[in-house]
């Protein structure tokens, strides 16, 4: 047996056979690796039923979701400034109460300390400064109040919008969180879907292609190998002779 392979291969060299050899290497090669994606589509198609409604579902909850390109971080930082204009009203709140709204104010308690200096009958240098002093507090104080609810009338907060967008950013979390992905990449899951979908209710016609091409490559190996086969025999024969 060794004799007549090294017999072919002496035969193959003399009459320059590698290309023909190259290429039926290369149609198996071809043929074999269709016939892995054949197995794997085979194996896809028996369970399509089961995969293409559970990939439906999954497609079907991001149509619904409807999320846009960049929604996620926009959301992110819409929510910021939410939550940050939330944390500004209260604070916003507290100082209008301690100022001048609260049963015990600051502007309250300057006002009383002013009455209290007022009763008094001693003319004192320092006890007048007091006064202006402190009449000058209660002065500022109600300007501090004025500009303060000012500022809180014009300051644009909706508890609703904030709600709508908390709202928002748990869903898409939920989600991504289902899929295992950061929300960021959930627009290239809901594509990868699609394209899931589309190749598992059209896998009959690839199938049907894959076998077509292992045909193709059956009949071009076949072709490859007789021309191969006749040449080795020629050659044989005119070796022999000399």
């Amino acid at each position: 047996l060794l004799k007549r392979h090294a017999q072919q291969e002496c035969i193959d060299y003399y009459a320059n056979h590698q290309t023909w050899l190259t290429q039926t290497q290369e149609h198996f090669f071809k043929w074999r690796q269709l016939d892995i994606e054949l197995s794997e589509l085979q194996s896809k198609a028996k369970h399509r039923n089961e995969e293409l409604s559970l990939l439906r579902y999954q497609l079907e909850e991001l149509d619904t979701l409807a999320l846009t390109d960049n929604e996620w971080p926009t959301l992110c930082q819409e929510h910021q400034k939410l939550h940050n204009a939330k944390q500004l009203m209260s604070a916003l709140n507290q100082a209008i109460h301690l100022t001048m709204d609260s049963e015990t104010n600051a502007a309250q308690l300057v006002t009383e300390a002013l009455e209290e200096l007022q009763i008094l009958s001693i003319e004192d240098p320092q006890i007048a400064s007091a006064k202006e002093l402190l009449n000058s507090a209660a002065i500022h104080l109600q300007e501090a109040n004025n500009e303060l609810n000012a500022y809180r009338n014009h300051l644009d907060l909706s508890p609703e919008h904030l709600e709508e967008v908390e709202q928002r950013l748990s869903d898409i979390h939920d989600i991504a969180r289902k899929h295992h992905v950061d929300p960021e990449a959930l627009t290239d899951v809901q594509k990868s879907l699609s394209q899931k979908i589309a190749q598992l209710e059209n896998i009959d016609l690839a199938i049907d292609a894959i076998k077509q091409k292992q045909n193709t490559l059956i009949q071009e190996y076949r072709a490859t190998a007789a021309k191969l086969t006749k040449s080795r025999e020629k050659t044989a024969v005119a070796v022999s002779k000399t």
